[in-house]
């Protein structure tokens, strides 16, 4: 599963595998892999903003990553936070986005 993981995701330099785990000591080489673009493992229906967001939370080194708050504040939920938002069936969305 790693594998794959990282054939699809490229492979991490010796500095992202030291930002993940500084105790790790590698004895088996990792396989080489460049990563695509974000949108070739999405489906098509996902916006732009959408596979920006997965690839801003999908970075090796943790220090890169998008944390919780700053992912909420996306671009590609600013729908959710329209005034008056409602659900299909009608019902009214509450107020997801109040941290306070």
């Amino acid at each position: 599963m790693i594998i794959q993981f990282i054939k699809k995701l490229g492979t991490p330099d010796k500095e992202d595998v030291a930002a993940m785990n500084p105790d790790f000591a590698s004895k088996k080489k990792l396989p080489k892999g460049k990563c695509p673009p974000m949108n070739t493992h999405l489906p098509k229906e996902i916006e732009e903003s959408g596979a920006d967001l997965m690839t801003k939370l999908l970075k090796y080194k943790p220090g890169e990553r998008l944390n919780a708050m700053q992912a909420m504040a996306h671009p590609y939920f600013d729908e959710l936070r329209e005034e008056n938002l409602v659900f299909p069936t009608g019902n009214c969305l509450c107020d997801i986005f109040n941290f306070t």
